[in-house]
């Protein structure tokens, strides 16, 4: 019980548990897509005042509502839940159809 509860020394890095990978991944690639629509200009992360890493979680913002976000922030317009959820879908269709080409192109050649 004490070794359980004290803390590590520091020649031994913390174990990473696959949720918290999960949740890193799924960050990134909200970062990743906001970056990529503000065409990699780091100056929208600065356009929001509270925009922090929590932001990116699912817990703070679901899907849904992080893709009508995005389009609020592309358009300056708010869409629907449907067309929120129509957005979502339509991202991970590309995303999976993106994946297969990838695996392919390893499996294929």
């Amino acid at each position: 019980m004490i070794e359980k509860s004290s803390k590590l020394p520091d020649q031994i890095a913390p174990r990473l548990k696959a949720t918290t990978i999960s949740t890193i991944l799924n960050k990134a690639v909200r970062a990743k897509r906001l970056l990529e629509m503000a065409s990699d200009n780091y100056n929208i992360v600065y356009a929001f005042s509270d925009l922090d890493p929590y932001l990116f979680t699912a817990k703070k913002i679901g899907v849904v509502n992080f893709e009508r976000w995005l389009e609020l922030v592309r358009t300056n317009q708010l869409v629907s839940r449907l067309d929120g959820k129509r957005l979502y879908k339509a991202f991970k269709d590309e995303a999976k159809r993106k994946r297969i080409e990838k695996l392919n192109k390893i499996y294929n050649t």
